[in-house]
């Protein structure tokens, strides 16, 4: 017999013991479950939510659009739908929608949800990074984003600062070169230990192609005054369906 031998149900509903009262139509995530409550659940009271269905939601733009299939995502802190990456996957959308509708349709699809970022790390030194001749250095992570992928932002832990020159900035892009595409701040200060980083920030993180990550650091003057400096770096992502 598998380990996979006892058969529960279709997976359409989950049960759900909110810590707050919850009113039907909410939005609620169980983990990074998206769900939706099809009526009023008191608090602390186990009752099941939806995980699949069709429903329309109100747009947190008048002037945002949406076409058949297009990724619907949910603004937490504004209780509306989105079509930004950064905030959590509802499902897609399943009729066009204008700047001037006020709602968009969309099939709650938990199934495909990208709410939990993957990631590439690497740990790196001062003495591997590639002297550009002026300022700044950089080297190429050895794993890449896979393809189809967006890059919500990076973070760099660094165990010994980057010392030897006044400054030392990290910046977290491609090798196209683009040093900043993955970081949305380009003064987050590696000279000390310590921890830095930002969401990524910009329109073009979306990755449809496998993309190397380039870390580059800059000093103050020359590049080469540096002598020290080790951190690592992990810049996440979220493969979209």
């Amino acid at each position: 017999m598998g380990v996979f031998d006892s058969y529960q149900d279709e997976g359409l509903v989950l049960n759900y013991t909110p810590a707050g009262a919850v009113s039907a139509g909410d939005v609620v995530f169980v983990g990074e479950i998206a769900g939706i409550a099809p009526y009023d659940i008191a608090a602390n009271e186990t009752k099941s939510i939806n995980l699949s269905g069709c429903y329309s939601g109100d747009k947190e733009s008048t002037t945002d659009t949406y076409s058949y299939g297009q990724a619907v995502y949910y603004d937490e802190d504004n209780d509306r739908c989105t079509p930004d990456v950064t905030d959590k996957y509802l499902g897609e959308c399943i009729e066009d929608a204008v700047a001037t509708d006020t709602k968009v349709a969309f099939r709650l699809n938990p199934a495909n949800s990208p709410n939990i970022d993957a990631f590439v790390s690497q740990e790196v030194t001062y003495d591997q990074f590639t002297d550009d001749g002026g300022t700044s250095g950089h080297i190429d992570l050895t794993d890449q984003i896979p393809a189809d992928s967006q890059v919500t932002g990076f973070k760099a832990v660094v165990a010994t600062g980057f010392t030897g020159d006044t400054t030392a900035v990290i910046q977290v892009g491609d090798d196209s070169p683009d040093p900043d595409r993955f970081s949305a701040i380009t003064t987050g200060s590696v000279l000390a230990a310590g921890t830095v980083g930002s969401q990524a920030g910009t329109a073009n993180d979306f990755c449809a192609a496998a993309t190397t990550v380039r870390v580059t650091v800059t000093g103050a003057s020359d590049f080469g005054l540096i002598t020290a400096g080790s951190m690592t770096v992990k810049v996440f992502y979220k493969p979209r369906p």
